[in-house]
């Protein structure tokens, strides 16, 4: 039966691959907004339940994420700190734009072999900003199955510390995991071409609450251990697309001026939420202390 399924989905994306398809699935009915056509599409949630919901075919996604916090009871203080994600491997999830179809996104995926190509996720860098959320028990319980998913990546954990994560409760678990700074609440990108690095070479960028890092590596993605650039957020300027190119600029305190860097990426739109979505929260916590003081 297996054997059936394998050759049903091959048979199905070969279909949904023909350039008819593609275009009958995607073309018009995202352009005409006088028509409005009732939908079904599967969402991910963090505790790895799948849930259907009925929405319009042009909802945008903060329309969907919307009424789907709604639908779970997310409590209004949280709402910030999630949103919809299109899953794209078991390793990278991109951030939707507030303007996009999820329905189109969805439809043109749904010949694939998962049941869903959607997912609600935490979109935070903070640990501050994070613990909280941890008093409300949805967030606090989706933010858990989170850092499980992630320490499960993890490879060198010793047996020991595999056994202290099984003792603890589920704020235990997110405030050990906070502790792993260069893994949990930080973004990895899949490669892309770096204008600062030799002859445009390649770089894997990440990025969290405190740095940026360009990581040259070859073009199959292995990593030069040498070679590897960070960025304070205090140092980095102005930031912005253009075309093909996320493009930021940086100063350090040993420059006399600001120098640009270009990354060639299909993320730049992501990367480009995220460097937003740091500054704000960064604003965040200077106001915090600031009233504390």
């Amino acid at each position: 039966s297996n054997q059936i399924k394998k050759c049903l989905v091959c048979s199905v994306r070969i279909i949904s691959d023909c350039d008819l398809v593609q275009e009958f699935l995607s073309a018009d009915v995202y352009q005409d907004d006088s028509i409005s056509i009732d939908v079904e599409i599967k969402i991910k949630l963090p505790d790895q339940s799948i849930t259907m919901f009925k929405i319009k075919h042009l909802s945008t996604a903060d329309q969907v994420y919307d009424m789907i916090v709604e639908n779970i009871g997310l409590p209004e203080q949280c709402v910030p700190y999630f949103y919809l994600f299109e899953i794209l491997d078991y390793t990278f999830e991109r951030k939707l734009h507030f303007n996009e179809y999820p329905h189109q996104i969805y439809i043109q995926n749904c010949c694939t072999a998962n049941t869903t190509c959607l997912c609600l996720r935490k979109f935070i860098f903070s640990p501050t900003l994070e613990n909280q959320l941890l008093k409300y028990p949805l967030a606090r319980n989706y933010l858990y199955r989170e850092a499980i998913d992630q320490l499960n990546h993890l490879e060198n954990l010793t047996i020991d510390q595999r056994s202290a994560l099984k003792t603890f409760n589920e704020i235990e678990y997110i405030k050990y995991a906070q502790t792993f700074t260069d893994i949990y609440n930080t973004i990895t990108f899949p490669l892309c071409l770096c204008s600062s690095h030799k002859n445009n070479g390649c770089v894997i960028v990440s990025l969290n609450f405190t740095r940026l890092r360009l990581h040259a590596c070859s073009n199959d993605g292995k990593l030069d251990e040498n070679q590897i650039a960070d960025f304070d957020w205090k140092i980095i300027g102005q930031y912005y697309l253009e075309k093909q190119y996320f493009i930021f600029e940086y100063k350090r305190s040993t420059m006399n001026i600001t120098k640009s860097i270009k990354l060639q990426t299909s993320f730049g739109q992501y990367m480009y939420d995220c460097f937003e979505c740091i500054h704000r929260e960064l604003q965040l916590i200077n106001n915090m202390n600031q009233q504390d003081e």
